[in-house]
């Protein structure tokens, strides 16, 4: 992933995360900086289920498709279904 200005020059560029860093930012290190790492963050036994479900892998799209495509085909959260294409 990358990010730019409008006009297009790279902003930060050593500070880019690749989708499996963002990913883990967004879920493992989100539930833990919020003290929830027991209940949240990952997929386990005993954890809330709160996920998304994509019609494609979202770590092969490009910024432009994962902005512009409907990409998400269920929601779940806390368990239960709130989102179903």
């Amino acid at each position: 992933m990358s990010r730019s200005s409008i006009k297009q020059t790279p902003i930060a560029p050593d500070q880019v995360l690749n989708f499996t860093e963002a990913l883990h930012a967004h879920t493992i290190e989100g539930a833990y900086s919020a003290h929830q790492e027991n209940v949240l963050g990952s997929l386990e036994t005993g954890k809330f289920a709160d996920l998304v479900v994509w019609t494609h892998d979202p770590s092969q799209l490009s910024l432009s498709e994962l902005a512009l495509t409907q990409t998400v085909d269920m929601t779940l959260v806390g368990g239960k279904t709130i989102y179903q294409a």
